[in-house]
Formats: structure tokens, sequence, C-alpha cells
């Protein structure tokens, strides 16, 4: 690595709060930081230059760090995706019938080219986003990480609606390219995560990456998987119904902008 690479590193990790060592998670002020997450991530060349997982906690970046209008158009998409998870949840409740194993398999439903095509962090935020999916695919109760609570469930009845694969294996495979962490302890053991993937704020996905085939993640031991419990009693993330309140307040924000701005051009 040469020597500029390595100031830039050093510079950056200069930016953030030292870590709490008790729970390995350091707070993040910077959208900076969150435009250049990608550098968890790890190359050959770059190997060595930190040796150990530190969670970054990006919940309490200001309300200047966010992207109104990313959200308002990804809250419009979400409701596109509406009805897509309905066939999801209308096909889990015929896997679940009494004897359904014995009848002939119903035929697949499948959502629309245009939902299919979207990104993958959209697509699981929808499927999380949903109710009726809750006992398959649910968010952890603190918001930072999910899991998938019935996998055969989620592959015969979910995949298809919403993934070219309608196979778990390969639904974990691109889990893993999206630089999702599994937790492997503790009551959220067998639960994904990843830093800008969090309950409530979807603007910060926009700012995730799929890891490219020449990079890998930084290893995770066991003991520096952060507790997500912990962190709630500090930073906590809003609930779903929270977000959406918080939603419709940007919305007739950006509706009062746009009214005075075509008054202003009108005078």
């Amino acid at each position: 690595m040469s020597s500029k690479s390595a100031a830039a590193i050093k510079a950056k990790k200069s930016k953030q709060k030292a870590p709490d060592k008790k729970n390995n998670v350091v707070a993040v002020e910077s959208l900076d930081e969150v435009k250049n997450v990608d550098t968890t991530e790890t190359t050959e060349e770059s190997e060595g230059t930190q040796n150990h997982y530190v969670y970054r906690d990006f919940s309490g970046l200001s309300d200047d760090g966010a992207d109104a209008d990313y959200e308002i158009d990804q809250e419009g998409l979400l409701r596109a995706l509406e009805e897509s998870t309905a066939l999801a949840a209308a096909q889990t409740l015929q896997q679940q019938q009494p004897m359904a194993y014995l009848a002939p398999p119903p035929p697949i439903m499948r959502a629309s080219g245009w939902v299919r095509s979207q990104r993958f962090p959209v697509k699981l935020y929808a499927l999380l986003n949903q109710p009726q999916l809750s006992h398959v695919i649910t968010w952890m109760p603190h918001g930072r990480s999910w899991k998938v609570l019935k996998p055969r469930i989620f592959e015969t009845a979910v995949l298809p609606v919403f993934f070219e694969s309608d196979n778990y294996h390969s639904f974990n495979r691109v889990i893993n390219a999206w630089s999702f962490r599994r937790k492997s302890t503790g009551p959220d053991r067998g639960s994904y995560f990843h830093e800008l993937f969090l309950r409530g704020k979807p603007h910060l996905q926009k700012f995730m990456r799929r890891l490219p085939r020449t990079h890998k993640k930084i290893p995770m031991s066991k003991d520096e998987e952060p507790d997500f419990y912990e962190l709630e009693k500090t930073s906590p993330l809003p609930t779903l119904l929270e977000a959406a309140a918080e939603l419709e307040q940007l919305k007739r924000q950006r509706q009062a902008v746009v009214a005075s701005e075509v008054l202003a051009s009108l005078s």
C-alpha cells in the first residue's frame, strides 16, 4: 500500500470517536463517513491496516445528514412493492395450510420485472416493513438486525416473488455480497446486520454497495460482535410508525418549499 493511502486511512480513523470498549461500537457523526463506508472492506493490498472489526453506529447523524428527497422517493417505491408483498403473504398462507405438502404445488406468483430489478436492500427493507410477513422474516426488537424465522416458507413463498433465484443458499450468498454480517451469539443469534441497514432510516441504504469480488470483509470474532440491546439504551431507533410520521412531516416541509418557490417565480 502507498504511503498516501495509508495516510488517508489514518486520517479517516482520526475523525471517528473512540470506540466504546465495552460494546465495540463507535458513534459516527459525519456524513463523509457514510459515503466512505466501503473503507470497512479490505483487499489483499490493504490487509493488515485494520486487524479487527468495530461496529460504526450511523443512527445518530443529524437531520442535516438525511436525504429527505431520497427517503420520500423510496417511500413511493415501498408503496409500489406492497402488492408484491401481498402476493408473498398469500403464498405463505398457502404453504401453511394443513396437509399442504400433499396437495399439488400452487402456481408461483411473481412480482413485475420492475419490482424484481430493484436494489437488494430496497426489496429486503420492503419485506421487513410488512406486518403480514413478520412471522416469516422480521426485525429484531432493537431494529439493527433482522432474521428469517421460517427458512422453508421464505424460500418457497417469498423468494420467488422478489428475487431471480428461489434458492435459500443463493439468498445467503447475496446477503454476504452486500456485506451483511451474521450474529453468532446471544439473543440475536442467526440474525443479520449492516451498519447502514437500520429500521426507520432507509435513506442510509443508498450508500450501501455490493462487495466487489476483489474485496473481502474484515473478520469479526465473537468478542467483537456489538450488543444491540445495550446500544439501544443510549441510541434507540424509531419504530416503523414513528418513521412514517417523520416522513409525513418531511413531505409537508418539502411541499411548503416547492409552493414558496412557485410563488417566488410568479412574483
